[in-house]
């Protein structure tokens, strides 16, 4: 293998970017982590910052119980179990004390911002001091002082592949080289062609589908793990939302057996 110029390089500087390349600096690796935008962040950055996570110690300083397990349950069955089970077990099992790794590095969850967040009546939502900004922000400042790179405004093009595996990437026409490589570039929300692609059932909706995240975020990350090979998830993972709680109207069309009914059990609205 060539030699080395990182022993990690990073793709994504949002959430999930600026923790990988704390843990790894962490571990004493020296990290390269490039962002296509003009500054780190993401679509954490443009978040509410809620972190949706079981077994906290911000649940438990209120009295609450809970646990992986039913968070599991929870989340399979509201989205008519279409997601990758063995995801979403690690993500439920690992949010408590990803939540916590979170607190040690200065991020804020209140617990008067704890909040049900789903309609089993658990709450888990917890919300940012600061949204999702200050969760971007002290990652960030976490880094100060660690053997970690960072190259704003850079897009990468691809991976680079050797006879060890992956070996770097290629970047404005230059090969940069490390031990592995983490894709944190997050999803193609932003890209119509990936949409139809892999998410056809969300193009069927027309006008009333929308992105809400980074712009920068194209799929190409996904582009290059599959050209070099990689495996994904069959089409149509997700549940399709009517809207996500964010300030944009939107005429919604429910399906014929959908009934609204208040806390009586009476209707209240002409479905």
């Amino acid at each position: 293998m060539s030699e080395r110029d990182f022993d990690v390089i990073v793709i994504g500087g949002g959430g999930a970017g600026l923790a990988a390349a704390n843990l790894a600096a962490d571990n004493g690796a020296s990290v390269l982590l490039v962002e296509a935008a003009p500054k780190m962040g993401g679509s954490t950055a443009l978040s509410t910052g809620v972190f949706w996570a079981s077994n906290t110690s911000v649940q438990r300083s209120l009295g609450i119980v809970d646990n992986a397990d039913d968070q599991f349950l929870y989340y399979m069955n509201v989205n008519q179990h279409k997601l990758e089970p063995s995801v979403v077990h690690r993500l439920c099992h690992e949010s408590g004390p990803a939540l916590e790794w979170l607190l040690s590095h200065g991020v804020t969850f209140p617990a008067s911002g704890l909040y049900v967040s789903g309609v089993d009546g658990i709450p888990r939502g917890h919300r940012c001091g600061g949204l999702g900004q200050e969760i971007a922000d002290c990652l960030e400042g976490a880094l100060t002082g660690k053997p970690v790179e960072k190259a704003v405004a850079t897009r990468v093009r691809k991976l680079v592949s050797g006879p060890g595996g992956i070996e770097g990437i290629e970047v404005d026409g230059a090969i940069v080289r490390a031990g592995a490589v983490v894709i944190a570039s997050g999803g193609f929300g932003n890209n119509t062609r990936l949409l139809a692609d892999y998410y056809p059932d969300a193009v069927k909706e027309g006008e009333l589908n929308w992105y809400i995240g980074a712009k920068t975020n194209v799929g190409d990350g996904l582009e290059m793990a599959l050209d070099v090979g990689a495996d994904i998830s069959p089409v149509n993972r997700g549940l399709i939302l009517l809207t996500p709680g964010f300030a944009k109207e939107v005429e919604a069309h429910l399906p014929g057996w959908v009934v609204h009914v208040n806390r009586q059990g009476r209707r209240f609205v002409k479905e």
